[in-house]
């Protein structure tokens, strides 16, 4: 018996090495569009052989879609803000914070059925969704959409989840989100990711926006929070997420943690939860 799960073991590892070489090997030559559903399948297949929290695995199968996202981006004159899966020469630069977000997102995967984020950029945290989920969750965004990379996004996304029910709200988050609320009182979200506009009063607006969308047992991340940055959209999204874990807004899990170690990049994330009233105050996650 143990002979048969250690040859499977051999020969999914096998399966998952020969993969990412093939799918890196599109990647360089943009031969994405030639087999794609071919791939898919192939990798979920793979997938399934093997433990579902082991994220250099997961990453090694995932990774070369976000790199064809950032390419496809690119190639259509796409000017991208910063985002959770910034690479240099192929290697993430994020690492640790997709590994959150990944160890987060398999936590609580089976009580997640919507995710709801404000700044969908290139669409990349939104692929991460879809795939961690197999195309199978509602994904609500709310982004400016300039240029063509919401569109870009979303028609990469539709071309691996044809099923994925995804929704796009384009404008000014501070504005659309409550519009949305008002138009859509039933929709609540599981998982919250904001990481939308990073000065003025924006970040605190997206916090406060949000809360009301939150469905009662629920997740939020915010990227960029750093309070004691020199940089100032960082200091800026920090004062934002201190404002709301001192007004009780949210309650923070565990400690916000650096994305990188890179001080040319450093930025910090933070999870929390959007509380109902004080009692719930003591109340673990």
């Amino acid at each position: 018996m143990q002979t048969k799960v250690l040859k499977a073991a051999i020969i999914a590892a096998g399966i998952v090495i020969i993969m990412s070489y093939l799918m890196k090997t599109l990647f360089r030559n943009n031969y994405y569009s030639i087999g794609k559903d071919a791939f898919h399948k192939v990798t979920m297949t793979t997938v399934g052989l093997l433990k579902p929290n082991s994220f250099e695995t997961w990453l090694s199968l995932w990774g070369p879609h976000m790199l064809v996202l950032s390419n496809r981006q690119r190639a259509k004159g796409s000017k991208l803000e910063g985002h959770i899966w910034s690479h240099r020469n192929g290697n993430f630069l994020r690492k640790s914070q997709l590994l959150a977000y990944y160890r987060h997102i398999m936590k609580y995967r089976h009580t997640i059925r919507r995710i709801c984020e404000i700044g969908f950029n290139g669409g990349h945290s939104a692929l991460m969704w879809a795939i961690l989920f197999n195309g199978n969750i509602d994904i609500v965004v709310f982004d400016m959409c300039k240029d063509k990379r919401c569109d870009i996004g979303e028609e990469l996304i539709r071309e691996m989840f044809p099923k994925i029910r995804l929704k796009v709200v384009r404008g000014d988050s501070t504005k659309i989100v409550p519009i949305y609320r008002h138009n859509n009182p039933n929709v609540k979200c599981d998982f919250i990711s904001i990481d939308g506009g990073h000065l003025g009063e924006v970040p605190k607006s997206d916090l406060l926006n949000m809360q009301y969308l939150a469905a009662d047992n629920n997740i939020i991340v915010m990227d960029d929070v750093n309070i004691k940055s020199n940089v100032a959209y960082e200091k800026t999204v920090g004062k934002a997420w201190k404002y709301a874990i001192t007004n009780k807004l949210i309650k923070q899990i565990g400690e916000c943690n650096p994305c990188t170690t890179d001080f040319t990049t450093t930025c910090t994330f933070c999870f929390g939860k959007y509380l109902k009233n004080t009692i719930e105050l003591d109340e673990e996650f």
